[in-house]
């Protein structure tokens, strides 16, 4: 009976101390993580919108066809960062659904409790570096789409130019053309 009572003050003592830690680190930087998702959903679908309005018609100017690479490879680059942070998510929520307790006993509890503990410090810390990284990964990321987001009515201005004088260019059949003459 003491091992479990010892076993589960130490787990609940455990538990708090890295709540309080995770939580400090996390609480200010989960609202603004959440926000640049936010904006990074927003730029992603901003710019594959334009690249994919962009793809209804020809366009034969090579910078043009650059900058449409550009525009692809940037949303492809922020779609990957957000499939990060959901399946992170998803991981965590299937992990907090995954917590058998066992009841066989208080010497099978006490090591239930000690191995989660131990195991919860392994997460703590794996999740507090490699949520560092990613952050690092959703800012960097946010900041280049952001530069790329605004000359994007810009791309789109060049890409109506480049087919309005693609259909200029097309003969037309059966249509009078006048030409005009510059008499100097």
């Amino acid at each position: 009976m003491a091992g479990v009572v010892c076993s589960a003050v130490v787990t609940d003592i455990t538990s708090r101390v890295i709540s309080k830690v995770t939580e400090r680190c996390n609480c200010n930087k989960k609202a603004a993580v959440s926000d640049k998702l936010w904006k990074l959903n927003m730029l992603c679908t901003r710019i594959h919108s334009s690249v994919e309005a962009s793809e209804k018609h020809l366009i034969t100017n090579d910078y043009l066809l650059k900058w449409r690479e550009t525009l692809k490879e940037a949303a492809v680059d922020g779609d990957e960062v957000l499939f990060t942070f959901r399946w992170r998510a998803l991981n965590e929520a299937r992990r907090n659904n995954d917590n058998p307790i066992g009841t066989s006993g208080p010497l099978a509890y006490t090591k239930i409790a000690m191995s989660s503990m131990v195991e919860c410090f392994h997460n703590a810390a794996k999740i507090l570096f490699s949520l560092d990284e990613d952050v690092e990964k959703l800012n960097s990321t946010v900041d280049k789409l952001e530069k790329l987001s605004a000359d994007i009515e810009e791309f789109l201005k060049l890409v109506q130019l480049e087919v309005l004088i693609e259909e200029e260019n097309i003969p037309t059949k059966g249509k009078n053309q006048a030409h005009v003459i510059y008499l100097q």
